[in-house]
């Protein structure tokens, strides 16, 4: 099965206020929709900065399924982000 990994940029021309690892606008609205791409969609590491900055762990985990990711990083030696994030 293919796979792909989403990048935490910000496209303003698509989406102003989310990068695009949390814009449904991105993830499914031009990968899956547009584009028809079926394969597996996972996160980068949801405790870089420019994700970690703006929200805690549970909150990205959350918005990245909402946004169509189907799996989510969390890469750093702390178990209780991890928990958090589950």
């Amino acid at each position: 099965m293919a796979s792909i990994m989403t990048a935490h940029v910000l496209l303003p021309a698509i989406d102003e206020e989310r990068p695009a690892t949390l814009s449904p606008h991105v993830v499914d609205g031009i990968l899956k929709q547009e584009l028809a791409y079926d394969g597996l969609v996972v996160s980068d590491d949801l405790e870089m900065s420019a994700i970690s900055s703006r929200y805690a762990p549970g909150e990205a985990a959350v918005r990245c399924i909402a946004a169509g990711c189907d799996a989510f990083l969390v890469c750093g030696p702390d178990p209780e982000k991890h928990v958090q994030a589950i």
